[in-house]
């Protein structure tokens, strides 16, 4: 569980980020961040970057954790290193759609899905704008839930025969 004091790292990091330069490029060269040395002021004290509890993994995904999806998307979007950060970040994990609002799921296009290509779990449920072409980039994935999308009985063959679980069931309340 990241601390607080770890939060406002993280937040300052974030806000001190300019869209055209990579996260990774400003985390390298980011002073005040290092585990071995740096204090941050929080709550009018200091703590020392050594009892913060996110050292145990690159800064860079810690800093991701806090972004939802949508940021990360528009994140990936800035450059290709960010683009291949985000890629690396959702590699061995489940990524949730679902939870997004309807207006949201329209951001979640054929485009983004090659964000998610390595992921084991997609759950794009209700994404209105994935088709067919977008599935593509799903074929290493273990499991996808099409539920709400676009896409034709084709594409849900297509990424079978890669070997991915597809669900595609759809529940009306009435």
């Amino acid at each position: 569980m990241q601390s607080l004091s770890g939060l406002v790292a993280v937040t300052r990091t974030l806000k001190r980020c300019k869209a055209n330069r990579s996260l990774l490029e400003l985390v390298k060269n980011e002073k005040k961040i290092n585990a071995n040395q740096a204090d941050l002021e929080v709550g009018g004290g200091a703590a020392p970057m050594s009892q913060v509890m996110i050292s145990y993994k690159p800064l860079i995904y810690v800093m991701l954790e806090f972004l939802n999806i949508l940021d990360l998307i528009a994140f990936a979007q800035t450059n290709e290193s960010n683009k291949k950060e985000v890629m690396l970040f959702f590699s061995k994990n489940s990524v949730d759609c679902s939870c997004l609002s309807e207006d949201q799921k329209l951001a979640i296009t054929d485009d983004t899905l090659i964000l998610f290509q390595s992921a084991e779990r997609v759950y794009i449920n209700g994404c209105q704008n994935i088709t067919d072409d977008g599935l593509k980039h799903l074929l290493k994935v273990k499991y996808v839930n099409l539920s709400g999308t676009d896409c034709t009985e084709a594409g849900v063959e297509s990424l079978k025969k890669a070997g991915v679980e597809v669900d595609t069931l759809e529940i009306f309340w009435v």
